[in-house]
């Protein structure tokens, strides 16, 4: 599902991204603005439960929940499922394929977690100044991940924005590098691969999610 150039650094980063969501937070003398405390809230929840259940992660299932519970209510799955596939193979995809193609995505990114969360390491998070458009209603938190033993700092940008006066990230870019952008392109050349058939990619999709899970740890 990841672009074939550059996979293993495009990997890690996207992991060191992930993992940026399950970190200790290092807020900033001043207040937090509310996009930066769902981030801060969700990382020192997180950090709690998985040291808890450090024995408990290599389960697919329980990260699943993980996920549900503490992940998905901050992350608008159909906005990003929507531009990965591209406005017109979209505007084009039935209610089922729209629905299916999501649960599909999602249950990758779930498989994408599960490794990170065996990866995890006792890291943390530093905010940087907010970035707000004009009409404040989309925002980009800006983060460092700080690495023990003197390990550079990673930029992780999450990319946010108010929909029912509730924050939801949308998309989140690793030492620049885009998460979604990636994901869309991988998509988009497989749709091609398929002919135009999202349909196809779907039931591709599918069947990779279906194999037997083995948890690694990310490098």
């Amino acid at each position: 599902m990841l672009p074939t150039t550059n996979n293993k650094n495009i990997l890690s980063t996207i992991f060191a991204g992930f993992l940026a969501l399950f970190v200790n937070s290092l807020a900033a003398e001043t207040q937090l603005e509310a996009p930066q405390l769902i981030i801060q809230e969700t990382s020192d929840r997180l950090q709690i439960l998985l040291k808890e259940e450090a024995g408990e992660l290599k389960d697919i299932n329980r990260v699943r929940e993980i996920v549900t519970e503490f992940i998905e209510p901050n992350v608008d799955f159909h906005r990003i499922s929507s531009t990965i596939v591209g406005r017109k193979y979209w505007r084009s995809a039935t209610g089922d394929q729209k629905k299916r193609f999501k649960h599909e995505f999602k249950e990758k990114l779930i498989r994408t977690y599960a490794t990170a969360f065996n990866g995890f390491n006792e890291w943390s998070i530093r905010f940087l100044p907010l970035r707000q458009s004009k009409n404040k209603k989309y925002v980009t938190v800006k983060t460092q991940i700080l690495r023990p033993g003197g390990a550079p700092a990673i930029s992780v940008d999450y990319k946010m924005y108010n929909k029912k006066e509730q924050w939801k990230i949308f998309d989140v870019s690793i030492e620049g590098i885009s998460v979604v952008t990636n994901y869309q392109k991988t998509i988009k050349r497989e749709i091609r691969q398929a002919k135009g058939s999202l349909e196809t990619v779907i039931q591709q999709l599918a069947k990779k999610n279906a194999q037997p899970f083995t948890a690694t740890k990310a490098s």
